[in-house]
């Protein structure tokens, strides 16, 4: 890190009572805790040892990289690792420390330590390597190879890639430090830093569910034989539908007709947001192929129940399409691979599982399941054996994957245009919900209730993560009487 990066982040800090000067030690400028204030990590010692009796005639002075020197109060303090927290009323023009997990130090690493002098507002540093693990019982702390002196308590160590990676401790011969994750777990314990909170290692990193670009949790594509590896790549391509600029959906589609060039996919890359019945004929569809290419692809047919729909593409740009006229008897508990792939990066993916005999969730009766565990981008994408073969057409749901299995497909392929003209408005009344597709959300994983905290928006879920108090199995936030409950909406795409 620069000097003057580095410049913008340490704090010279004293602490007084009356005329006399107690302590002296360094700081580093945190995300705020409160709204109206500045927080800044120190040691302790700001206030004396750990047994120190803090009284209303401490005043802790605060010199800011501008050498103004301005009045702090102790917000939080760590009797555990000796770590504090000290407010001063708001200060512009700085930059916070980036506080995460990730930061870490590994032993033999090596870290600068960054002090600021009180009386001069100079800055120093000093290079040393982290050697282990420290024997104290209470305080699992991290050495360096050091040699300083008291005034250097405090002090942040920084990585040579500029992160922040600990605070001093102690000194003498052999310098103890805090590594991140005990400034964590003590800031956690803080009630503070809703960031930090997301960052540690129980709760781990808050992530997007239900996204059209989610990769398949078990991505088995390496392990496909080269046979089937090649047949997919030519076969599967992705497709997204756009209102304007606006993505609306985004799945996966198979050629099934290579003059002129047909792709199979599912209805649900057109449908109406918000009515399952109806088609937007005006969205603009966009086809990925595997040479990397966009081109414009045009609704032929589709049919609302089954849910699926043809997308015709003009020149030429696959030869080999998906065979279907191959009858494959359906086998309880043989071996089935799904196959998807991403419309941004066009990954293709793949997940194995087999095959069951029970009727899926979805209300329409000719679905079948099998246990492949596919996400949103998967829909539309090809069931296949190990050889390759077409066994049916993916869709989506939350606790199963279910899928249209090849004899319907080939049925509804082989429509004439007055059939299909007439499969347009076979959907039920009222059946809307036929073929749910789960909205994206921001999920917290699961910690002691063993279940998701979901938030619709990424703003909601940084906003609403205040304390959390834990009743009966149930997250509660805010108040005890205010019981929180993970979203579930589905809506059509």
């Amino acid at each position: 890190m620069e000097k003057a990066a580095v410049r913008r982040h340490r704090r010279g800090e004293g602490t007084s009572e009356g005329d006399t000067v107690l302590f002296e030690c360094t700081g580093i400028f945190i995300e705020n805790l409160c709204a109206d204030a500045t927080s800044i990590l120190t040691s302790l010692n700001i206030v004396g040892s750990s047994d120190f009796e803090i009284t209303d005639n401490l005043r802790i002075k605060v010199r800011l990289p501008s050498d103004r020197i301005v009045i702090g109060w102790l917000h939080h303090c760590d009797y555990e690792y000796d770590l504090a927290v000290v407010n001063v009323r708001r200060a512009r023009g700085f930059r916070e420390a980036h506080i995460s997990s990730s930061h870490c130090v590994q032993s033999n690493g090596k870290v600068i330590a960054v002090r600021r002098c009180f009386n001069s507002g100079m800055l120093k540093t000093t290079n040393g390597i982290a050697i282990g693990s420290a024997s104290d019982e209470l305080c699992e702390l991290m050495l360096s190879t050091y040699k300083i002196n008291t005034a250097w308590i405090g002090c942040p160590f920084i990585d040579f890639d500029g992160n922040f990676v600990g605070l001093n401790l102690r000194s003498g011969g052999r310098t103890s430090f805090v590594p991140m994750d005990k400034i964590l777990e003590c800031l956690r314990f803080s009630g503070a830093l809703r960031s930090v909170i997301r960052d540690l290692q129980y709760l781990q990193a808050m992530h997007v569910k239900y996204s059209f670009e989610e990769e398949f949790e078990d991505n088995i594509w390496s392990t496909l034989s080269e046979d089937v590896a090649s047949t997919m790549f030519e076969c599967v391509v992705s497709l997204a539908s756009f209102d304007g600029d606006a993505r609306c959906f985004a799945c996966t589609g198979v050629f099934v007709g290579c003059n002129p060039m047909r792709i199979l996919t599912s209805a649900s890359l057109v449908r109406t947001s918000g009515d399952g019945n109806k088609i937007d004929r005006n969205l603009r569809i966009q086809v990925y192929l595997n040479n990397k290419r966009h081109v414009i692809g045009t609704l032929k047919h589709y049919d609302l129940h089954y849910n699926v729909a043809v997308v015709e593409i003009m020149g030429s740009c696959s030869s080999r399409a998906m065979e279907l006229e191959k009858h494959i008897p359906f086998i309880p508990n043989s071996e089935v691979v799904a196959v998807g792939c991403l419309f941004e990066h066009r990954k293709l993916m793949a997940s194995r599982g087999v095959l069951i005999n029970r009727k899926s969730q979805l209300s329409c009766e000719e679905l079948r399941i099998s246990t492949c565990e596919i996400t949103k981008a998967g829909i539309g994408g090809p069931l296949i054996d190990t050889c390759g073969n077409f066994i049916g057409m993916n869709f989506f749901h939350e606790e199963e994957t279910p899928y249209l299995p090849r004899e319907i497909i080939q049925e509804v392929l082989g429509y004439s245009d007055d059939e299909w003209h007439n499969a347009t408005d076979t959907n039920d009344e009222g059946c809307s919900d036929s073929w749910p597709v789960p909205k994206q959300c921001w999920v917290y994983p699961p910690f002691c209730v063993g279940r998701d905290l979901r938030f619709e928006t990424e703003e909601e879920a940084n906003a609403a993560f205040p304390p959390q108090f834990l009743v009966d199995q149930q997250v509660y936030f805010g108040t005890e009487e205010e019981a929180y409950r993970p979203i579930t909406s589905m809506e059509w795409c």
